[in-house]
């Protein structure tokens, strides 16, 4: 799915960025170390997916290019819809 390999792509890089262990950003990011093992074989849901876009999207260093080129921040901003809770 489009936006987990979008969400894959900016946890590499993330990381790398801050040289962190992908089970650290999950835990910030999902409030969940196993997030992103879960996120590679599709177990996650796409509310799931949203918050973590959303929150990597916020949290994005200054000083790190985006590296999405099909995806500016606004365009993939547009892409995360996050579903509303029932009340």
């Amino acid at each position: 799915m489009f936006i987990m390999k979008n969400i894959a792509q900016l946890a590499e890089q993330f990381t790398a960025h801050k040289n962190w262990s992908i089970a650290t950003l999950g835990t910030y990011a999902a409030g969940d170390s196993r997030f992103f093992l879960r996120l590679r074989y599709g177990r996650v849901t796409l509310s799931q997916c949203a918050r973590v876009a959303l929150w990597m999207e916020q949290q994005w260093p200054h000083d790190l290019p985006w590296p999405l080129e099909n995806l500016s921040r606004r365009e993939f901003l547009r892409t995360i819809q996050i579903p509303e809770k029932n009340p």
